[in-house]
């Protein structure tokens, strides 16, 4: 009896477990497009958000629905590049850090690469993010990315001089 006891109670947590993911994963995907744009300072909700993608299976209603927000919400002619941009390159890191498999990326993205492809002022917005930075304060894409190969460097003496 006690065995069947552990199991039903096991069996009982990982429902509880799943569906609490779920219901949690339900709320992340509602706000994912707030998440992105308050990124770094929403990276709480993003481990939530991954999480809830690993231990449940909502990929496809996250896929839609941040689809749907992003198109509604950006893709429109009152929306500057600059903010398209800028909200494209969030997109990129939250969801890299969501999947590092860039599945989620592939299929979320593929409406904001078509429609900034076809604006013609999202060259000069790219290049602008890319040399300038984002206006906020922000660095440029070419600092942070300097910076990311200086701090790889870094870490990969620190594990020669461990090795040795």
């Amino acid at each position: 009896k006690d065995v069947r006891a552990q199991r039903a109670m096991q069996e009982w947590h990982l429902r509880l477990m799943y569906m609490t993911y779920e219901a949690l994963g339900a709320m992340r995907i509602s706000e994912m497009f707030e998440i992105v744009v308050d990124y770094p300072d929403s990276h709480p909700a993003v481990l939530d958000m991954a999480a809830c993608l690993r231990n449940t299976n909502l990929h496809s209603r996250f896929v839609s629905s941040f689809r749907v927000a992003l198109c509604s919400r950006l893709l429109h002619a009152g929306a500057h590049a600059r903010d398209i941009v800028h909200q494209y390159v969030a997109t990129i890191r939250v969801l890299r850090e969501i999947d590092p498999s860039g599945a989620l990326l592939a299929a979320v993205a593929s409406p904001l690469r078509r429609y900034l492809r076809q604006r013609p002022d999202t060259a000069r917005c790219v290049v602008a993010l890319v040399t300038k930075g984002d206006g906020d304060g922000n660095p440029s894409l070419l600092e942070e990315l300097q910076q990311g190969a200086a701090d790889a460097a870094a870490a990969g003496g620190r594990d020669e001089d461990d090795a040795a």
